[in-house]
């Protein structure tokens, strides 16, 4: 059930310290190669997010039901990212019948690539519902192929997810993903990781080369995520003035996300790293015209295009074509909530661009409560509205857990006051 939310701010300057949750993705990635590997080996600062822990569940649940009979029925709720990995990792290791539902959201969100490569190896999967789409029943394989296309327009999570797998299947695995690939820098952090953990992996332009081997044990702290730092970023870009500390960040990173850095140094925020994080501040904006292409950070998109926009700052955003598949469609989501504050903008539906021209930003009327979608990703890039519009209603508190469940905290921390019912 949605409860609502009051986020307020009344004061002229910031200045917090805030611990950045652990990367969900790196974590996410981690838990496989856990999960395959035939050694322990220590994970610090495993991420908390909603994601990682149903992630770390649902195999716990799969290697428990290895010794019992009858099917197994794998729910990943609404994280696609889960979904995508334990269907490959099912379709790899599963000596039953599985079943792979989730929520009303994931239902809709695309699997017709995955389930067409780990079919075209040999693998027995079937739609229940709608072709392309959850729910899933896989069925023991043979894999009788160790070479697949895999379609990555719309994801980079199908080809991580047969990456990861990669190396358990009699013989290895080579991979061609499209030309195009969504979120590129996925599959490098998936290919880096996975080369941490002591696995080969060959790469030829789009072509991934795998040999069957074995993972080994090897102990890891998960850096902090970037994506998560996008809204403090946006903060910073927003207040009147911000120094604010960023614990757990590189600048080496495996995250493609850190790539926010040069973006909002453009839009007034700039970032010294040091040796426990990084420290932004505000600067004067760099740039009349933002020009970037979300293409392979679509997760940094809603902090980025609520900030330009309150900021009034014209921009010209393209690689925007995948956002309509993430948790919401991400795209009109924003937008249409953008509107209430005399934010209107322009997107050409042939080269998939957003325009953002200059607006009378307005303060919606008191009581205006902002619809999240259920998307994490849009309820804290609204949030950080408050400290231009004094007051923000957030319509579902807890939608935040999927990916930073202490945000609330950090902003109290930040000195923003909050409806007292978290």
């Amino acid at each position: 059930m949605k409860k609502e939310i009051i986020v307020s701010f009344n004061k002229n300057s910031i200045r917090c310290d805030i611990a950045l949750p652990a990367s969900k993705s790196l974590s996410n990635r981690v838990l496989m190669i856990e999960a395959l590997c035939n050694e322990p080996f220590v994970i610090n600062n495993l991420s908390e997010a909603g994601d990682t822990k149903l992630l770390h569940s649902l195999l716990n649940q799969i290697k428990l039901h290895e010794s019992q009979n009858g099917m197994l029925l794998i729910d990943c709720g609404e994280a696609a990212t889960v979904a995508r990995f334990l269907t490959a990792y099912l379709a790899l290791i599963a000596k039953g019948t599985c079943k792979v539902t989730g929520g009303p959201r994931l239902l809709q969100r695309p699997m017709k690539a995955l389930v067409d490569s780990l079919n075209n190896m040999g693998c027995q999967i079937k739609y229940t519902g709608e072709e392309g789409c959850l729910p899933l029943i896989i069925k023991p394989s043979h894999i009788c192929k160790n070479e697949v296309f895999i379609d990555t327009s719309h994801s980079s999570q199908f080809a991580s997810a047969l990456m990861l797998c990669a190396p358990a299947f009699p013989g290895g695995l080579t991979i061609t993903t499209s030309p195009v690939i969504a979120s590129k820098p996925y599959l490098n952090m998936t290919a880096s990781l996975m080369s941490y953990f002591g696995v080969e992996v060959k790469q030829a332009d789009n072509v991934y080369t795998i040999p069957q081997q074995s993972y080994k044990p090897r102990d890891i702290t998960i850096e902090a995520d970037w994506s998560a730092a996008s809204y403090w970023y946006e903060l910073a870009a927003l207040a009147k003035d911000a120094e604010i500390s960023l614990k757990g960040l590189y600048k080496s990173s495996l995250q493609g996300d850190s790539a926010l850095v040069s973006l909002f140094e453009n839009v007034g925020v700039s970032t010294i790293f040091n040796n426990e994080g990084v420290t932004i501040s505000k600067c004067p904006c760099k740039t009349e015209m933002l020009e970037y292409n979300f293409i392979h950070t679509p997760d940094i998109f809603p902090a980025a295009l609520v900030a330009c926009a309150l900021l009034n700052q014209t921009a010209r955003f393209g690689g925007l074509q995948n956002l309509r598949l993430k948790e919401s469609d991400r795209l009109q989501a924003v937008l249409d909530e953008l509107r209430p504050f005399g934010v209107n903008s322009y997107f050409d539906a042939c080269k998939c661009q957003l325009l953002l021209g200059k607006n009378y930003i307005t303060i919606p009327l008191k009581n205006h409560v902002v619809k999240t979608y259920n998307d994490h990703r849009i309820a804290m890039a609204f949030a950080m509205a408050a400290v231009c519009t004094g007051e923000v209603i957030i319509d579902d508190l807890l939608t935040v857990n999927k990916s930073y469940p202490d945000f609330w905290l950090h902003m109290q921390q930040a000195g923003f006051v909050l409806n007292d019912n978290i």
